[in-house]
């Protein structure tokens, strides 16, 4: 998979996560939370692709 796939991926999940939450958690709340998802998948990533270099 590559890093673009990786991206996609988490971009489909952010628009689903904001679609979930979007009725009881103010616009803030969503940004900060996909922020910190972000970082951590990044980090997952990052991890991912030094295993496999």
């Amino acid at each position: 998979m590559t890093k673009h796939s990786y991206d996609k991926e988490f971009k489909e999940q952010a628009v689903q996560y904001y679609l979930d939450n979007k009725d009881h958690m103010t616009m803030n709340e969503i940004s900060k939370n996909l922020g910190v998802l972000y970082a951590a998948y990044l980090f997952h990533i990052m991890y991912i692709l030094d295993l496999n270099s």
